[in-house]
């Protein structure tokens, strides 16, 4: 079983202090690698720790345990972390996957992510942190396509893009993965990140036989800044795409009245319309 360290500083472009919610509906975003001054201090910083277990069985139950009691041993006794672990009482369905009482935005644990020092992200929240509902899932698989638009206890996603790695997909649906994502956040000037660090140090020292840390010591030595940027679309920039999906439009139209295979052209429109709709949701 592997472990791996990378790490990663984000700046922003302006600082959001009162949320991603005062964004306008349509903006341009980016991220791109930070080219300013190497001694800018960084406003977000962001760990991330891949668990590999066997080529492409991430989503085993043993794989499943070991990297619970690796969270566990980075961020357990941290401030807030029995919070974050659960996003609402699990309770088994009938085919051993999870049922969720998620909690409502006046719960105590569905906090916005800008409200906090920290928080981490998981793909151990689709069992809350639990290894009882781990061992108690009859199908691991499924229980992860089922709840693959489950929110987390800061009210972001759990999408399979962000807690899975090499991830393989039959017909929209994961069906495996080679390794177990956990992305750690943290605001600049918390003492979140000097835990993190003694704490991975120890447990590359008291690592069991089975585990392969990089680095072996625990210790990184090797981050990339990013810069996001979010910017809001200006009257031109709505003007301009108005006018690329109006041609779009006329172009498809024009095609259409071409074919005479087709028993009702509006049918087909609908269907291409459901159909990039479904797409945009995967």
């Amino acid at each position: 079983m592997a472990v791996q360290q990378p790490n990663i500083h984000i700046y922003l472009s302006s600082y959001p202090t009162a949320g991603s919610s005062i964004l306008p509906h349509h903006v341009w975003t980016s991220a791109r690698p930070f080219e300013g001054s190497s001694d800018t201090p960084p406003e977000v910083r962001m760990r991330q720790i891949w668990i590999h277990g066997s080529y492409m069985r991430a989503l085993e139950k043993d794989v499943l345990r070991e990297a619970l009691s690796i969270q566990h041993a980075l961020l357990g006794q941290l401030p807030g972390y029995e919070s974050l672990q659960s996003t609402g009482q699990p309770l088994l369905g009938s085919t051993g996957g999870l049922r969720t009482m998620r909690p409502t935005s006046n719960s105590p644990t569905s906090e916005r992510a800008d409200n906090l020092d920290w928080f981490f992200h998981s793909p151990l929240l689709y069992w809350n942190c639990s290894s009882s509902a781990i061992d108690s899932t009859e199908d691991i698989v499924s229980t992860v396509n089922w709840q693959a638009n489950r929110t987390s206890p800061v009210n972001m996603t759990l999408r399979h893009s962000t807690v899975f790695a090499g991830k393989i997909f039959s017909d929209h649906r994961l069906i495996a993965a080679d390794a177990l994502v956990i992305t750690i956040m943290y605001k600049r000037g918390v003492r979140i990140g000097k835990q993190l660090e003694r704490r991975a140090l120890a447990l590359a020292k008291s690592s069991p036989q089975p585990w392969s840390l990089f680095p072996k010591d625990g210790k990184v030595t090797r981050s990339q800044p990013y810069e996001f940027r979010f910017q809001p679309m200006s009257l031109k920039d709505d003007i301009v795409l108005a006018l690329a999906y109006l041609c779009m439009a006329l172009y498809v139209l024009v095609r259409l009245r071409k074919l005479r295979a087709v028993k009702s052209r509006c049918g087909l429109v609908i269907a291409g319309m459901t159909k990039v709709e479904r797409q945009s949701h995967l």
